[in-house]
């Protein structure tokens, strides 16, 4: 049987290759390789030994369609073509993805709403408690951060599968909370912002310094860059806020504010709940200062860091 497995969530890729592997009671052979890919070795008969599985992985355009398909197909081992992406435009990935005798399946991560009931669902295979509140956070809290408002981030399910059981060995028999989702999982740098925002919207200006601290604790960019980047996340975050105060002030239903801004629930919530914390004066006039703050930051030499504490002491 030959299968042809297409796009870039590997999580689900590698469950329905342990399930094809159990079907043909086969340990899966790995190629990844050009120079170990051997037409004789994947289509040799198996009059004395036992069929094999085969995973080709990103080798489909090392494979002739014409010359070497049907051999594959006719081929007594079972053989998976893994794609991360096939140009549809081009002659022969048409005949590969039409061909009868080829299974052609689909792996794309779950977005939106969709992302949340695959976490609710993992979470049950897990045997762990999880409402859709909280699956919900947890997803805003895992998702890379993306300024293409109409592009939708992808998820890395393998990063979810490996929190939800972190947080489910942390719970136990109870249900995963958004405090230990804050305490334990591995947040991306938006989330790291919305600590310092949080603490901020508690008068706590010692918590907000150590969320900055950890934001540019992070060795991989040096403090300019990491400057301009919480500058943008802190104002759009500040941006956000008051744009849910004007959405409150109008009295503009959830659902509304939801198709309009493309959030989800979750993440809603929190904006609600963080609009409360700040008068729209204390907004604007933050915003001012970071956006005079991101003009220094890329045209001069000045302590951005430093400057940036300074701004934040003043929401305290």
């Amino acid at each position: 049987m030959l299968y042809l497995f297409l796009g870039k969530d590997n999580f689900s890729k590698q469950q329905r290759l342990q399930q094809l592997a159990l079907l043909h009671k086969a340990e899966s052979s790995r190629i990844n390789s050009a120079d170990d890919l051997n037409m004789a070795e994947l289509t040799e008969p198996t009059l004395f030994s036992t069929a094999r599985f085969f995973v080709l992985d990103n080798l489909i355009s090392k494979i002739d369609f014409y010359t070497q398909a049907e051999s594959l197909i006719a081929s007594p081992h079972a053989i998976v073509l893994l794609e991360d992406s096939l140009d549809k435009r081009k002659k022969t990935s048409t005949q590969w993805l039409k061909h009868k005798q080829i299974k052609v399946e689909e792996f794309v991560a779950p977005a939106g709403p969709g992302l949340q009931q695959w976490v609710m669902n993992r979470a049950k295979e897990l045997n762990i408690k999880l409402d859709k509140v909280t699956a919900d956070y947890l997803s805003t809290v895992l998702m890379p951060v993306t300024t293409n408002r109409f592009v939708e981030p992808l998820a890395d399910l393998w990063q979810f599968d490996t929190e939800l059981r972190k947080l489910g060995a942390y719970a136990g028999e109870q249900a995963i909370t958004q405090e230990m989702i804050d305490e334990l999982a591995t947040k991306n740098t938006e989330t790291e912002a919305w600590d310092i925002t949080n603490a901020l919207a508690e008068r706590n200006t010692k918590q907000a310094f150590v969320a900055m601290e950890k934001f540019f604790s992070d060795q991989s960019t040096d403090d300019k860059a990491k400057t301009i980047q919480l500058n943008a996340l802190l104002a759009d975050q500040f941006r956000n806020i008051l744009l849910v105060q004007d959405f409150l002030t109008r009295k503009v239903p959830d659902n509304v504010i939801l198709e309009q801004t493309g959030w989800k629930s979750g993440r809603l919530f929190i904006m609600k709940k963080l609009a409360g914390k700040f008068k729209p004066a204390q907004l604007l006039s933050i915003l001012d200062k970071l956006e005079r703050l991101d003009i220094e930051s890329k045209t001069t030499t000045a302590p951005g860091q430093t400057i940036l504490q300074l701004i934040v002491a003043q929401l305290g």
